[in-house]
């Protein structure tokens, strides 16, 4: 059964709008997954996966080395190819690059393995539509789809005094 669900955030970021498809696993590899999809992620890490990462230690920064959660991810996200605040580009440009691997997301869906979900990121004033055959054909390619909405004031027009 797919899912949505919704949040919304007030917030001054360099959030922009995007949606991230993602695989999740606690076996996962990134090159399986990209090898049944043929297509790479933008993003991913397998299970406990070594990384730097930075902390502060008084005034002192330092590099240390930490591990990833016991899971993987492996993500293709519209951020940085589609540089339209509409969620609908977004959507679109998604499937484009989506539906040639249709079959084998239905695959990972069916596979109790595998977590598969869409994430909606919409930046600007409050609210936004998509087109319900968009929808429709995004729910095929996922178990959920979640939506997280940052409202802004950076897109509303001033009113005329």
């Amino acid at each position: 059964m797919n899912q949505i669900s919704l949040s919304s955030e007030q917030s001054q970021t360099d959030v922009h709008t995007h949606i991230d498809f993602c695989v999740r696993s606690d076996r996962l590899r990134l090159d399986e997954i990209s090898q049944r999809l043929r297509m790479q992620p933008t993003h991913g890490f397998e299970p406990r996966d070594r990384f730097l990462a930075t902390q502060r230690v008084g005034e002192e920064i330092r590099t240390i080395e930490r591990r990833r959660p016991p899971y993987g991810t492996w993500h293709f996200r519209t951020e940085g190819l589609v540089l339209s605040e509409s969620l609908l580009d977004h959507a679109e440009f998604l499937l484009t690059n989506l539906e040639p691997a249709a079959e084998a997301i239905r695959e990972l869906i069916s596979d109790s393995e595998y977590t598969v979900g869409i994430i909606c990121w919409h930046v600007g004033p409050s609210g936004f539509q998509l087109p319900s055959p968009i929808f429709a054909r995004l729910a095929a390619l996922s178990e959920w789809i979640s939506f997280t909405c940052w409202e802004t004031n950076d897109h509303v027009e001033e009113s005329e005094e």
